[in-house]
Formats: C-alpha cells, sequence, structure tokens
C-alpha cells in the first residue's frame, strides 16, 4: 500500500485501526496530545529539513549516528511539510516492516 497517497483523514484511520483505537477524534496527524505518546513510545526521530522545507522522521531500525559536525541518517526515512504525517508515515512503515504487535 502507497501511503504517500492517503488523506491525513485516511492515514489517522490506518493508524487508529493498527492500534485498535475506536474513537473518531483520534488525529495523529494533527493533533500533538494524540501522536506525541506514538513518537516518544516508538522513537521516531524528526528531523527539519530547511533545504527541502520539510520535515524527515526515522524510526528504529534506523537510527542517527553524529560528530560535533554531521548526522548521519541511517534508515527509511519518511518526508512531508507536516511533522506529524512524517512521524505517523514513519510509525506505519516500521511496524509493517518488524510486523509489530502493538499493544492497545
Amino acid at each position: 500500500m502507497d501511503l504517500d497517497h492517503l488523506t491525513d483523514q485516511q492515514l489517522n484511520a490506518l493508524v487508529a485501526k493498527t492500534l485498535g483505537i475506536k474513537h473518531a477524534n483520534f488525529a495523529p496527524c494533527d493533533n500533538w496530545q494524540d501522536a506525541w505518546p506514538l513518537i516518544q513510545r516508538h522513537n521516531i526521530a524528526l528531523i527539519p529539513d530547511h533545504y527541502r522545507q520539510d520535515w524527515i522522521a526515522m524510526a528504529y531500525p534506523g537510527f542517527l549516528d553524529h560528530t560535533d559536525m554531521v548526522v548521519e541518517m541511517v534508515g527509511r526515512q519518511m518526508k512531508h511539510t507536516n511533522p506529524l504525517r512524517a512521524a505517523m508515515l514513519a510509525f506505519l512503515n516500521i511496524h509493517r516492516t518488524l510486523r509489530l504487535d502493538l499493544p492497545h
């Protein structure tokens, strides 16, 4: 499934279904209160890409390696102008990659 072509509402519904959440007001692509627990629990990195005016989101098995001058990102990077949408794309990507069985 190509997640990039889904609307925010469709992506919200897919994240809710993945988590087993039933309430209609769950909107992690638009609401930090819904998104932040997922970002934190799944160690999703959000990095601004000032050159392209995007946000880069990456979840394990990606990792960041940094020195004083360079940050290197290894893993599947999801990009979008909306940082929450980028994070939810990373969440769904890692869920699909690792076939995680998430608690409700």
